[in-house]
């Protein structure tokens, strides 16, 4: 399909219909705003068709980047890391490596261990610095804000894990 036809199916699909095409053709940021809106619109079974649709997008760093957004807003969804998974896995084939794939890998990361799964020094070196940042602020665990305020990858994130484990 060509950006013109994607574009007009997303607006079906979304009921968005109200959008300048032409505006959404020349604009990638336009376009972006508009694949969020369509996020928001589109229940989780469409998310297949609307995740391919805007991965074929001609401006590749603006397309990942508005699919990694949808990626955040399924995490918030999915509150359990099994549902964040099971609807992750109903995705259409992604580019091993892609940046959308480490960060729906990170996610799936996140829910893991904010439900209870261990976390060794060892495994932090796998983690990007902006899921070591997110645990730290995010998670509860003792035993997890221990092992990121010793061995965590950047002096912040050190640091705010030790303060908030001394709130925990």
């Amino acid at each position: 399909m060509t950006l013109s036809e994607d574009l007009g199916q997303i607006s079906k699909d979304t009921g968005l219909a109200e959008q300048d095409t032409n505006t959404l053709l020349t604009d990638e940021h336009a376009r972006y705003d508009f694949y969020t809106k369509a996020f928001a619109l589109a229940p989780p079974p469409d998310d297949r068709t609307l995740i391919s649709a805007v991965l074929r997008d001609p401006d590749h760093a603006m397309g990942q980047a508005a699919a990694v957004e949808l990626a955040r807003q399924r995490a918030q969804q999915n509150s359990s890391y099994q549902s964040f998974v099971s609807w992750a896995a109903s995705l259409p084939s992604i580019q091993e490596g892609s940046f959308l794939s480490r960060r729906i890998k990170e996610w799936a990361e996140f829910k893991r261990v904010i439900e209870g799964g261990h976390l060794s020094p060892d495994s932090l070196d796998g983690f990007s610095d902006w899921l070591q940042r997110k645990l730290s602020d995010e998670v509860g665990s003792p035993e997890v804000l221990a092992a990121l305020a010793e061995f965590g990858r950047t002096k912040r994130i050190r640091n705010t894990a030790k303060q908030n484990l001394a709130k925990a």
